[in-house]
């Protein structure tokens, strides 16, 4: 009976690991703590002063939601999205280049969707306190700023990717 050691995963299902932990994690944290500002932190800023439970029950009376169901709806496919992509470059169906453009860009993404989530509560809030729809929590900016970040990241990748490709499309057919 022989026991060898298993052979180290090569370099690319390493970075595909990688990738695929690290944005999965991050696509996820991101949609939790868009969660937590829509419905915790967002509303205790609107309402100072105000326990969240006293806002909710201001607003339980003035209206029926504050718009979980549609916050869920939008925030839930980035995760999933992630986590397929993560499995399915694990199993060695994409590449790691492919699974950071797709993280990159639910990361991306994020600040429209959290638009939409946010929207429901936002007008609810705006309506039992005749106060502005917008956020009134800074938090925000931090979702926003990670989505602009992966923006100039998955623009950079695009470009490094096609400047690569070139020199070699062109090696090929010379």
């Amino acid at each position: 009976m022989s026991f060898s050691a298993a052979a180290p995963p090569a370099p690319a299902a390493r970075s595909s690991l990688l990738i695929g932990v690290l944005g999965t994690v991050l696509v996820l944290g991101y949609a939790l703590f868009a969660a937590l500002q829509v419905q915790v932190l967002n509303p205790l800023a609107t309402v100072p002063g105000s326990s969240l439970g006293e806002i909710h029950a201001a607003v339980g009376r003035t209206s029926d939601t504050m718009g979980w169901g549609l916050m869920i709806a939008a925030l839930l496919p980035g995760p999933l999205i992630a986590a397929t992509a993560a499995l399915t470059a694990r199993r060695g169906r994409l590449s790691a280049r492919g699974l950071l453009m797709i993280m990159l860009g639910l990361l991306a993404l994020g600040t429209p969707i959290y638009l939409v989530a946010s929207f429901p509560a936002g007008m609810t809030l705006a309506d039992t306190f005749g106060v502005g729809g917008a956020d009134h929590a800074p938090w925000a900016r931090i979702l926003h700023t990670i989505s602009l970040v992966a923006v100039l990241a998955l623009a950079t990748t695009i470009i490094h990717h096609a400047a690569t490709r070139r020199p070699q499309a062109e090696a090929d057919g010379a």
